[in-house]
């Protein structure tokens, strides 16, 4: 395993160069010992500081036809440098309990793999000092789109999920004494697309139209 540290303006302390210090405190506190310590050129995303952002969260462009008046809705993609993701599951087990004297507990039976339980925890921000009122419209939309919300994050990535359905979630959450910035959350389920086997041509011009 490999423990990336991001390396700021190297400033000489008690002989010692501060990204030097900071990679040593991290093998002695955490017993890591293959630490790389990152160039600004390798980190593929940064804040408007110019400081690094690690495993921001990306929804990608939605596309669906609006059930009311059948016209193409069109979201586009999403970046959110500021997001905390957490994550759950839940295994489907059937638990028989058999009478005996000498054992104690219950036969389990596995039935399945329940969907992964993800909950964002995010904000949004202007760097204006204004408030991000486009991007709370933009991320209300998302929340009230009819089909699952395709995402890019790298532990969720890593994990296998790729698509969310987002079940509840508050896109506003108060927040006192800053006008630019809005915290939200959003509870989600993981989604796995299903293949469909078209019997005909009018079925597949049947589900494009």
């Amino acid at each position: 395993m490999e423990f990336k540290l991001f390396k700021e303006n190297p400033v000489p302390i008690d002989g010692y160069v501060i990204d030097q210090k900071l990679k040593t405190a991290v093998v002695e506190a955490f017993r890591y010992q293959n630490v790389r310590i990152l160039d600004i050129d390798e980190v593929s995303e940064k804040s408007i500081f110019g400081t690094p952002i690690f495993m921001a969260l990306s929804i990608n462009e939605l596309s669906y036809k609006n059930p009311q008046n059948t016209q193409r809705v069109t979201i586009p993609k999403m970046f959110i440098p500021c997001a905390i993701v957490e994550v759950s599951f839940q295994k489907e087990i059937i638990k028989t309990t058999v009478q005996a004297q000498r054992r104690r507990g219950t036969f389990k039976e596995l039935i399945n793999f329940g969907d992964y339980v993800v909950t964002i925890k995010g904000i949004l921000s202007n760097d204006n000092g204004k408030y991000p009122i486009d991007k709370v419209q933009q991320l209300n939309d998302i929340c009230n789109a009819p089909i699952a919300i395709e995402i890019e994050h790298t532990i969720l990535n890593r994990l296998g999920i790729y698509n969310l359905v987002i079940e509840s979630g508050s896109p506003v959450v108060a927040n006192q004494g800053k006008q630019n910035i809005q915290p939200f959350t959003l509870s989600c389920v993981s989604d796995e697309q299903a293949m469909l086997q078209l019997k005909s041509e009018a079925d597949a011009k049947k589900l494009n139209s």
